[in-house]
């Protein structure tokens, strides 16, 4: 019993010294910190040292999951102070939606094989990409939906419509039990657009049926409630579409999420990639960097009705 509980205090002193040296890293007060945590940790040996292997545990398991929640909101804290740069962080996905879910590749940030979009596009629509989607079997599905599944008149309610979407997501879990399905909250429709369907005014009715969905379910729900409020100068005239800049504030959310719910993987790995990242440059998952000037041209090249055709 006596070797246990000396080889737990082991483990304990080196995840003191490991995090002792995280915070070092920081510079400035990291380093008062640093030091702080070994002289508690110091003290916290002197009073357990007869204590029990249970103890000894569940400060190790309580010491691992707080490190592995300060990376994890770290790397939220980047990703939030700097939506331009969140692109690289894509890794082993697929984004599928409607012409809102367009701009992800319409305005170069993404490839266009990992975004399988299209407007006019619902969820009865996923089935569609069944194959590509099985073929490209990506760890990742970002789905983003419900701008024409509140108009088009399929679901009189939003509990009919989220009790298919249900199935959707059923189905396609029980063939792709390894891939994690994010449901993207529908982005709301601002005046004019209410002139066009006057059912887009349901759309939060629509969202929060959505989301409930998701809580009861266990599906990751991507929340844009707050882009949506902070960035409403970002739609375009229609009321329904919105413009380049709001895109890289949504992909945030969608990487938000991804490490809340399951820490993308490699927490550390995804903030190393953010750091790495130049201000300004777009790094797309398959190494290719898009600079925003060239994306500026591209768009200056392309005319208005050719944007509207792809978009509606």
């Amino acid at each position: 019993m006596k070797f246990k509980i000396i080889r737990y205090l082991i483990l304990l002193i080196m995840l003191i010294v490991v995090s002792a040296v995280i915070l070092r890293g920081c510079g400035g007060s990291g380093t008062d910190a640093a030091g702080d945590k070994i002289r508690e940790g110091a003290a916290y040996l002197k009073r357990e040292a007869g204590g029990s292997v249970e103890a000894v545990e569940q400060i190790i398991r309580d010491q691992e999951a707080a490190h592995i929640q300060a990376e994890k909101d770290s790397l939220v804290a980047q990703v939030k102070a700097n939506p331009d740069q969140v692109w690289s962080l894509f890794k082993d996905y697929c984004i599928m939606g409607d012409s809102r879910a367009v701009g992800f590749w319409y305005y170069e940030y993404l490839p266009q094989s990992n975004c399988f979009s299209d407007g006019g596009l619902t969820i009865r629509n996923i089935a569609d990409y069944h194959d590509q989607l099985l073929a490209l079997n990506p760890a990742h599905v970002y789905l983003c939906f419900g701008l024409n599944d509140v108009s088009i008149g399929y679901w009189s309610t939003p509990e009919e419509y989220c009790a298919e979407y249900l199935q959707i997501l059923t189905d396609l879990q029980r063939e792709m039990p390894s891939t994690t399905f994010y449901i993207s909250s529908i982005l709301p429709a601002r005046d004019p657009a209410f002139e066009t369907s006057s059912l887009w005014r349901n759309i939060p009715e629509f969202s929060e049926a959505v989301r409930q969905m998701c809580v009861e379910n266990g599906y990751p729900f991507i929340d844009n409630e707050e882009i949506c409020k902070q960035f409403a100068d970002l739609w375009d005239d229609d009321g329904i579409h919105v413009m380049r800049e709001f895109y890289p504030y949504w992909a945030a959310n969608m990487i938000i999420a991804t490490y809340e719910y399951e820490g993308g993987g490699d927490p550390q790995a995804g903030l190393d990639a953010l750091k790495q990242t130049d201000a300004g440059t777009k790094t797309t998952p398959e190494g290719g960097e898009t600079q925003e000037d060239t994306q500026e041209e591209s768009q200056e090249e392309g005319s208005e009705e050719d944007q509207e055709d792809s978009q509606e």
